[in-house]
Parts: C-alpha cells; structure tokens; sequence
C-alpha cells in the first residue's frame, strides 16, 4: 500500500513540473528565471526547442539589433550581420531574463550557421520588428 501511495505522490509531482516547462507572453510579468522547453509568444504561436526559425532582415543598416552571435567565451559577442537575412536557425534553449524593475522577457539559444556559433535571440523584439518570422499571425 505504501509503494502506491508513494508513486501516486511521484507522478502528480513529475505531472506538475512538466506541466511548468511552457512559459506564456501574459505571464512574463511574473515569471520566474529560468529555463523552459516551450514559449507562447504574443503572436499566438508556441515556440518549442528543436522548431527552426527563420531570420527576418535586419532592422538597421547592416546588423541585427535584437540577434546576437557569439558565446563570449570562444568567440566575442557581435550583432548578427545582414549575411544570415534568410536563412534558418534552430532552437537550443528557452529562458526568461531581466528582472522586477525592468522586467522579463524571452531569449532564444540558436544554432548558428557554421555550427561553431550559437544566435541570441531576444524574440519579441526581433518579431516586432521584422527580424524574425514569427509562426503565428501578426
């Protein structure tokens, strides 16, 4: 009796924490840092790691703003440059940043496209401004 009590008891909290990987756009106001596998963005679409976006065109000259490259430790941190307009890219990792005072928002860990650097994405500015494509509508 006790061996099934106690698995009841992992699975409804093995059930809860996976339940609490997806973060959405309205709850960012009080998210919690941290890493999550899916991301409802404010286009209505879900993001999850292993989808592939697709970059935009830059919203300045000739580099992205809000896409970055680089791990700044093997290689420096640089704004993406117009080169990868087009191409596509894959999710790796999901986080929320910032803080009460300035507030939250989502970040994109990418492949990039050598395969020796990764993209930083922070993904509801590069959606507003054309930087990425989103999947839902705009």
């Amino acid at each position: 009796m006790k061996f099934k009590l106690i698995l009841a008891l992992i699975l409804s909290l093995s059930g809860t924490v996976v339940l609490g990987q997806e973060i959405r756009y309205s709850d960012l106001a009080t998210a919690k840092k941290g890493e999550y596998t899916s991301y409802l963005g404010s286009d209505g679409a879900v993001y999850k790691i292993g989808d592939r976006l697709k970059i935009g065109i830059p919203s300045s000259n000739k580099t992205f703003a809000f896409i970055s490259e680089g791990d700044g430790i093997l290689l420096p941190i640089s704004n993406l440059t117009a080169d990868a307009s087009g191409t596509e890219t894959e999710i790796k990792r999901i986080w929320i940043v910032g803080n009460k005072r300035s507030g939250y928002s989502v970040s994109f860990r990418t492949k990039g496209m050598s395969g020796l650097s990764n993209y930083t994405i922070q993904f509801e500015n590069a959606l507003s401004t054309g930087e990425v494509k989103g999947f839902g509508m705009t």
